[in-house]
């Protein structure tokens, strides 16, 4: 879901966001231009790192948490790193929330009587069609 973007330091060198991986596990890197090898920023999603052995409290899984972790060439321009990935960030969010927005417009648009929160129970049925004989 992740689009590439390219951008721009001030000596004009040009840097790429690539997504790597696919699908809801994927990352994002930043590459220079000049090496689409060495990443110059990563950025890791959050993740459940489960069952550590032996008696622990809290509970075996832990959850680490998002991070973006920079080069020694991504400290030197991370302003531009972290405000650029910022920016796409909030990009991929808005898309996600207008195709989860869009989801639900198409899902009330269709939807019967039955999907209703107050959608009449059998007894109600009955109470409706008069008494049971």
């Amino acid at each position: 879901m992740y689009s590439i973007t390219t951008v721009e330091d001030e000596k004009g060198e040009k840097y790429r966001w690539k997504p790597i991986g696919n699908g809801s596990g994927s990352q994002l890197q930043l590459f220079a231009e000049y090496d689409e090898i060495n990443p110059i920023a990563s950025f890791q999603k959050s993740r459940t790192i489960g069952n550590r052995p032996g008696p622990v409290t809290p509970p075996a899984s832990a959850v680490q948490p998002a991070r973006l972790v920079l080069s020694q060439r991504g400290v030197d321009i991370q302003d531009i790193a972290v405000i650029s990935f910022l920016v796409i960030e909030k990009n991929r969010r808005v898309k996600q929330a207008r195709a989860t927005a869009d989801k639900e417009d198409i899902r009330m648009r269709y939807r019967t009587p039955w999907d209703s929160p107050n959608t009449a129970t059998t007894g109600d049925l009955v109470n409706i069609a008069g008494p049971a004989f």
